[in-house]
């Protein structure tokens, strides 16, 4: 089984957000964890301002959209570098 970092674990959750507004359940596959680990997060990034609720679902916020750009562009840096 392969460990993923913290922030590599944020950057699937938003780029599967980046798409449009998913229900728990499909964000949760989309991420590939499982459901009551994908709510603590999504309670951080929450209280971070970078992820919304609207009823069942969940969206990505303006901030949300700046941060995953932002981890995009250092995990493609990291990547040249042979850092991952």
């Amino acid at each position: 089984m392969k460990y993923r970092s913290r922030l590599s674990i944020i950057h699937d959750i938003l780029a599967s957000l980046y798409e449009g507004p998913k229900r728990v359940s499909h964000l949760a596959r989309d991420a590939n964890l499982p459901v009551d680990r994908l709510n603590r997060i999504l309670e951080a990034l929450e209280a971070d301002g970078m992820v919304g609720r609207d009823g069942p679902l969940i969206y990505m916020t303006e901030r949300g959209r700046d941060a995953f750009l932002e981890i995009k562009r250092v995990k493609r840096i990291l990547d040249r570098l042979g850092i991952k």
